[in-house]
């Protein structure tokens, strides 16, 4: 089990995601309802919505909890705040020795670890009976821009690590696109974590490439079974 230090947890939570595991032994994670500490009537996050170009977003997040998300159903991704794992997913998916990649140590790194089970085969669900409520960003706040770097740097890690060559190779425009608009934005705002976050993506960039290595040879599913979960939208949105 995943918490955030931030995290508050429902007594049956762990009982609630163990329900759900055990019903299938392809399930490589089972996630919690994530709701904000401070305003519990409102969900943080059921799950992620990753788009083509690699961005990904908390689903449903800042919506008021009207019981428009209490299905259990399985998702592409998860946030990782609170969640159960299954220890052979994590094995299967461990990259010399880690389960999360520790070069992010933080965002993405769990969109990162999501991607990975899913390309080996597991599945990932959520159960809205498991709850946990989450303050959110209490510890990277600390840290003056430290949400901005990471975020900034580990996207281009994540999708050189995971995306199948033909999704790259498809959706590249898109990827690209994304990442020169936030390069601009950036620029014009003279922002110079911004600039040190892209260049440490360089200087780690045949490191990623190793791992990316190491990651498609664990594939096991179809280019096509991985697209059909990965959302389009236009590069100004």
């Amino acid at each position: 089990v995943l918490l955030d230090n931030d995290t508050k947890v429902d007594k049956d939570f762990l009982k609630e995601a163990l329900k759900v595991a055990e019903k299938d032994n392809k399930i490589g994670a089972v996630v919690a309802k994530l709701m904000f500490y401070d305003k519990p009537n409102l969900i943080n996050s059921v799950g992620h919505s990753v788009f083509v170009d690699g961005s990904c977003v908390d689903l449903g997040i800042r919506e008021e909890d009207k019981g428009q998300y209490d299905e259990v159903k399985e998702i592409f991704s998860a946030n990782a705040a609170g969640i159960l794992y299954r220890k052979d997913a994590l094995e299967d998916t461990a990259i010399e020795g880690e389960y999360l990649d520790a070069d992010f140590f933080t965002y993405y790194e769990d969109v990162d670890i999501g991607f990975r089970l899913r390309l080996a085969g597991w599945k990932i669900y959520i159960n809205p009976k498991a709850i946990v409520w989450h303050k959110m960003n209490v510890s990277t706040s600390q840290v003056s821009n430290l949400g901005l770097y990471s975020g900034i740097r580990n996207k281009p890690f994540f999708i050189i690590k995971n995306y199948p060559t033909p999704l790259l190779l498809k959706y590249g425009i898109f990827i690209l696109g994304r990442y020169f608009i936030s390069f601009g934005y950036y620029l014009l705002k003279f922002n110079k974590t911004s600039l040190k976050a892209r260049v440490d993506t360089v200087k780690m960039l045949p490191k990623m490439l190793h791992k990316r290595k190491i990651v498609q040879s664990k594939k096991r599913i179809s280019d096509k079974e991985i697209e059909k979960w990965l959302l389009k939208r236009k590069f100004w949105e």
